[in-house]
């Protein structure tokens, strides 16, 4: 039998293996990449959503804190109504109802008072969970979570 030019099958299998082999890393390193930029990507919206609730609150005048949350004046945590951060909100549903995944917003205020009474400050604080993949009811996947917190002082307070 003459020797022909061109390969063998074994030849082509090799060839075939060697290929395979360097891909598998390659094709590893893509699908990190991607898990790694949607966390990334998460964790944006997550952020944007809790610093836009922090600034729509702080910016709510305090004499409307003053006569419509009484409460604040017993210096204990309470839920922030949501009247008070409405674009926050319209973000979070519009956010729930476009994405695979659910966030979910806990929103505090706590204020202080002085000797005499008066409502001095107001503490807000606002955190935002969500999971990579699913939403509240998922427990195959980690819970993840940011904070942000301002001190907003009452420029009318006598001393």
């Amino acid at each position: 039998m003459a020797r022909q030019p061109g390969f063998t099958l074994v030849e082509i299998m090799v060839a075939v293996a060697i290929v395979a082999i360097a891909f598998i890393p390659i094709l590893g390193l893509i699908t990190t990449d991607y898990t790694l930029a949607t966390k990334t990507v998460n964790q944006s919206k997550g952020g944007a959503l809790v610093s836009k609730l922090i600034e729509e609150v702080k910016h709510v005048p305090f004499a409307t804190y003053q006569k419509e949350c009484p409460e604040l004046l017993q210096e204990k945590p309470l839920p922030i109504p949501e009247k008070y951060y409405p674009e926050t909100s319209a973000s979070l549903l519009a956010l729930k109802q476009a994405a695979d995944r659910e966030y979910w917003l806990e929103a505090t205020m706590q204020g202080a008072k002085n000797e005499a009474g008066q409502l001095v400050e107001i503490y807000f604080q606002a955190e935002i969970r969500w999971r990579d993949r699913g939403g509240r009811e998922t427990t195959t996947q980690e819970e993840r979570r940011l904070r942000a917190a301002a001190l907003i002082f009452n420029p009318e307070t006598k001393f």
